[in-house]
This record gives structure tokens, C-alpha cells and sequence, in this order.
């Protein structure tokens, strides 16, 4: 709010001085030692559009500024960086209009803007336990819906399941082999089948569940009844240690239906018909071309089985055409890096907008232990699951390791700093200074001391806080365009820090000194209320109690 507040004026004051607004325009928080509340980047943008001097524009556009009564102090930094000092009143000004609207509505989008929003996330491959390595899905698509819907959008969380093709068919023959030993059968083992022992575990237990049900019937269904029983137990198993993570999707889309209701004829067809497939080595093709993509993309191979591709065009086109979604949001491992292309193609292939596709691309989880990072492959049955990290770790640790970090950084989980309970603990850090503030206003209540009116005086301090806590919705806002989840956690680290400096540095319940401890008081609970509401959209609770060892 105030940075956006600041950069309007800076706009205002750059076309009243004669220039024309550049592009690049920014308006930052300077580093302590620079001076000032904010610095501006305008006079050296002007001055190489114009070929003036930096220095010469940055005095005109200075003495504009100190015209205006918000400002007390503009000085001219290193080539021309103007540093301004805002009055006090103006930020016991920005504090009160702060608590004048409550923080989820600040952060809605008019109702015009609002959209309806498909986000699909996690979709592991049901081959195995949901290990550590992919489970990052989990909770930066949680986070993504929950921003998603802070800003007024309706959101529809999806898993898609996997559940057919040929590493479907893989992961069931492999279990069939163990399954069928247990009543003396042999059944060859896959090539480049599942091995580990959760393969054994599995095959062991619907032996003991469904006797040799399976081994029913003609040998040529084996393999299918199998396919449909072990991913079944991994679909649930996998949906235990989601709703662990502390997240309910309010739909599971099994790929088979949209072999069964038609949906991949369908969209086969439509593509067809919008004469967007070539037929070439016995295979059907998506033509090159499309969003400028040169390459063509299988779509039937000879064997007439339909890529993951092609069921992935139909499932989107349910998504938008048939439910009508505006858009849709797909988080990706890295390795699946290459899909969206092909998908945008495929979107415009089927007469939608291809911006009606958007892929969130993350990098995986490396989990550390005892200073070793741990391999991981479901193929091989060398993984740690994401059930055994939650095992050892608090939920709300666990997903702020998952979104803390840029989409496009490896998430390097640290077993033994996820333990750690002290402020190096960065979730700790945040969580302590909401259970402090909480504290603090029951003890002030408990001497008859409530948030007041914000004082015409202010502390560097509390000006500092001021400025971080009015940023919040824009820094939401940032988030929910972006899909990157970290700015969010970066923020809450910054505001904690803050508010501990805030804490430390002035008095804040002092009943000699009633006028100001209403004032420190109210931006307690503003803080209070912020960082309950940035815990919330990460999905991590907000205690108003922290025991905590050093």
C-alpha cells in the first residue's frame, strides 16, 4: 500500500517536472546506513532517456517533493538516488487505515476480476508411497489455492490420478509377481519393474486380504485386476498422508474415466476436425506450429494407445470447456519441465487460449541427514516417504520447508534443523512473535489497557514495522500472479524480525504511559492479525502459546 502510494506520487511529480514516466520505475526501502524511509530509482531512469545529468534531475525532482506535506526530508544518494524521510503523521495515517478494514478484505480483487480456478497439484504417480522427493506438490498447491481464493477466486483443489498406461501396467506386474508366489504361482517379473520392499508389503497384504481373487479367471486379466487393486491401496495410502499435510482435495479425477466417458475420442476428434493431426509411421500427431511450437507431438502411437499427452488435452479440456474453469494451474515437477509447451500448443490445437494453461514448475526435495543427502527412486524402492519425514517432524514444519524456497531452487529438507524448536527455525520465529504479541495483549487487557489510537509520534521502529505491515497485500497480491509462495514466507520472516526489534526498543504496555502503549498496542495487533493471516494461506497454524527450547 504505502510503497504503491509512494510510486503513484513519484509518477505524478516525474510528468508535472516536464519528463515522461520511465520504464523500471521503482521505489525501494533504502539500506539502514542509506538514510531515508524510502529511495527511488526515478532521477537516473529520467536522466538516461533524456541524456541530462542524473544529479541535476534528481535536484528538480527533489525540490518538487519537498512541496508535498507527506514528505519531511529528501536527500540525493551516490548518482542520483533520491532518498525521502516521510513525516510522522503520515505513517500514524497509514497505521489507521490499516485497522480500518479488515486484512482478508484488503485482499480481495474487485468482483469483476474474481475467477473460477482449476488447480491441480501433487498427482503422483500411484507406483508407490508419496516419498519426500515430490512431495513439495503438496503444500505450494495448498498455498497457491488458499492465495488463489484469499483474492476472491473459486477454487476447485484436484489430484489426477494416474491410474492407466504403461507405467501403471508396470507397477501392477511387478506386485502380481510377489502376489501370485504366495499361491505358487509364477509370474514373470516386468522388465524395469518396481522393486523395494513396500512392492512385497503390498503384494503380501491383498494376498492375505483377497486370498487368490486376483489369479481368478483367464491370465490375460490378472494384470488389469491387479492394476485396479494395488493403486487403489496406493491412491489411499496416498490420501492419508495428504490429509496429514492438512489438505483435503475436492476432487480426485481418475484418468480411466476419460477413456471411459468418451473424452479422449472426443478430444482426438476436435482436433481433427480443427485440422490439427498429421498421421505419419503409423502414429497420429499433433502438427507443429502451434504457439510457435516446432516440434510435432505424438498423440495415437502405432500400437493405437494414446499418450499421457493426449489424455492430459482431454483432461484440460474438461477442466475449461466442459466445467468451465477460466483457467487452469498445474504445479510440475522439474522433470516434466518440457510439458507445457506441448500443452499450450495443445490448448490452441483446441480452439482455447493458451494463457488458460498455467504450469507452476518446481524444483524437488534433497533430504538431509547427518549431513548426507539421501537418494531417492520409487523404481528402484530406494526412497524416504513423505509419512516417515511427517513422522519425525511437526506438520506446520514440514510445509513451511516445502513453500519457504523460489519454485525453481531445490528444497534442501534438513532433518536435524527441522527439529530444532529454537528461532533457527525460521517457522518458530514466526509462530513466537504471533504467541508474543498474543500474550501481550491479554496481559495488557489484564491491566485495563486496550489498541487505541496510533500516536502523532513514532520510533524508528515503529515506522520500520509500519512500513513492512502495510506491504502485505501487495506482496499477496504479488504472490497470487507469480505462484511463488516463498515471497510470502519472506515476508512473514521480515515482519517477525521486525516486530521482535519493535519489542525490544519501545515499552509497549506501560500504564503511566497510556496514550502511547494504546498506540503500540494497536500496531501489536495489527501484527498480530497479519501474521495469522500469512500463516494461514501457507496452511501452518497460528499458536497463541509457544513452548520453545533453546
Amino acid at each position: 500500500m504505502m510503497f504503491h502510494t509512494i510510486l503513484k506520487h513519484i509518477e505524478e511529480t516525474t510528468v508535472a517536472a516536464g519528463f515522461a514516466v520511465p520504464e523500471g520505475l521503482l521505489v525501494t526501502e533504502p539500506p539502514a546506513h542509506a538514510g531515508g524511509d524510502v529511495s527511488v530509482n526515478a532521477a537516473m531512469l529520467i536522466a538516461k532517456q533524456a541524456g541530462a545529468n542524473p544529479r541535476q534531475i534528481a535536484e528538480e525532482l527533489a525540490e518538487r517533493l519537498r512541496a508535498d506535506d507527506r514528505v519531511a526530508e529528501v536527500a540525493i544518494a551516490g548518482p542520483g538516488f533520491l532518498n525521502l524521510t516521510l513525516t510522522d503523521a503520515y505513517y500514524s495515517s497509514l497505521a489507521t487505515s490499516l485497522t480500518e478494514k479488515d486484512i482478508a478484505q484488503q485482499l480481495l480483487l474487485p468482483e469483476d476480476e474474481r475467477k473460477k480456478v482449476s488447480v491441480e497439484y501433487v498427482s503422483a504417480n500411484p507406483s508407490g508411497p508419496l516419498h519426500i522427493g515430490n512431495a513439495r506438490g503438496g503444500p505450494l498447491g495448498e498455498a497457491i489455492s488458499r492465495v488463489l481464493a484469499a483474492k476472491g477466486h473459486t477454487v476447485t483443489r484436484e489430484f489426477y490420478v494416474n491410474n492407466i498406461g504403461g507405467q501403471a501396467n508396470r507397477f501392477a506386474a511387478s506386485v502380481l509377481h510377489f502376489y501370485a508366489s504366495h499361491f505358487g504361482r509364477d509370474c514373470q517379473f516386468p522388465e524395469d519393474g518396481y522393486q523395494g520392499e513396500y512392492v512385497k508389503e503390498l503384494a503380501s497384504k491383498l494376498a492375505q486380504e483377497k486370498g487368490d481373487e486376483i489369479l481368478q479367471g483367464d491370465e490375460t486379466t490378472w494384470v488389469e485386476a491387479m492394476r485396479v487393486a494395488a493403486i487403489g491401496e496406493m491412491v489411499a495410502g496416498t490420501k492419508a498422508v495428504i490429509e496429514r499435510m492438512g489438505i483435503s482435495f475436492d476432487l480426485w479425477f481418475w484418468e480411466n474415466t476419460l477413456k471411459e466417458d468418451g473424452a479422449i475420442t472426443d478430444c482426438l476428434a476436435l482436433l481433427e476436425t480443427n485440422q490439427a493431426t498429421i498421421t505419419k509411421d503409423g502414429a497420429v500427431w499433433l502438427k507443429a506450429g502451434f504457439q510457435s511450437d516446432d516440434r510435432e507431438t505424438v498423440l495415437v502411437k502405432s500400437d493405437l494407445s494414446t499418450t499421457y499427452f493426449t489424455n492430459d488435452l482431454a483432461y484440460h479440456y474438461d477442466k475449461l470447456q466442459k466445467r468451465g474453469n477460466d483457467y487452469a494451474v498445474c504445479l510440475l515437477g522439474a522433470d516434466h519441465s518440457g510439458h507445457p509447451p506441448r500443452m499450450r500448443a495443445g490448448m490452441e490445437a483446441m480452439g482455447l487460449q493458451a494463457s488458460q494453461y498455467r504450469a507452476v514448475v518446481y524444483q524437488y526435495v534433497q533430504l538431509k541427514k547427518d549431513g548426507k543427502t539421501l537418494d531417492m527412486s520409487k523404481r528402484t524402492g530406494k526412497f524416504v516417504s513423505a509419512a516417515e519425514v511427517l513422522d519425525e517432524v511437526p506438520r506446520d514444519v514440514f510445509v513451511y520447508f516445502m513453500v519457504s524456497k523460489a519454485n525453481e531452487t531445490h528444497v534442501d529438507f534438513d532433518l536435524q534443523l527441522a527439529k530444532d524448536t529454537s528461532e533457527k527455525n525460521p517457522v518458530y520465529s514466526i509462530q513466537y512473535a504471533h504467541a508474543r504479541i498474543a500474550s501481550l495483549l491479554t496481559r495488557a487487557a489484564s491491566m485495563n489497557l486496550y489498541p487505541g489510537k496510533v500516536a502523532a509520534e513514532l520510533s524508528d521502529t515503529e515506522k520500520r514495522l509500519i512500513r513492512q505491515l502495510s506491504s502485505f497485500t501487495s506482496v499477496v497480491g504479488e504472490a497470487a500472479e507469480s505462484y511463488r509462495i516463498n515471497l510470502i514466507c519472506q515476508y512473514l520472516q521480515e515482519l517477525a524480525a521486525r516486530y521482535h526489534q519493535f519489542y525490544a526498543q519501545n515499552r509497549v504496555v506501560d500504564a503511566d504511559q497510556q496514550e502511547f502503549s494504546e498506540s503500540r498496542l494497536t500496531l501489536s495487533q495489527l501484527t498480530l492479525s497479519t501474521i495469522k493471516q500469512g500463516l494461514n494461506l501457507l496452511n501452518i497454524s497460528a499458536p497463541d502459546t509457544l513452548s520453545r527450547e533453546s
